[in-house]
């Protein structure tokens, strides 16, 4: 969703627009993250299975890190 992210290093990220961005998107980045995301499953959360299934066939896809995890 949009709105500001507040990251470690003590700085805000304003993040513009929501998941629908991706359905318009020619590169879609899987960032790293901090976060403990531990899953009994190797199923995607819901938000990140409706995000990802709004990305067009064709859109390059990548990650930084541990955002491979997710790919």
């Amino acid at each position: 969703r949009p709105g500001d992210v507040r990251t470690d290093g003590d700085f805000t990220v304003a993040v513009p627009h929501g998941p629908h961005a991706l359905a318009e998107a020619d590169t879609v980045i899987v960032l790293s993250s901090y976060e403990d995301y531990v899953q009994d499953t190797p199923e995607l959360t819901p938000p990140l299975t409706e995000a990802f299934a709004l990305i067009r066939p064709g859109t390059r896809v990548a990650s930084i890190c541990t955002g491979a995890f997710v790919l």
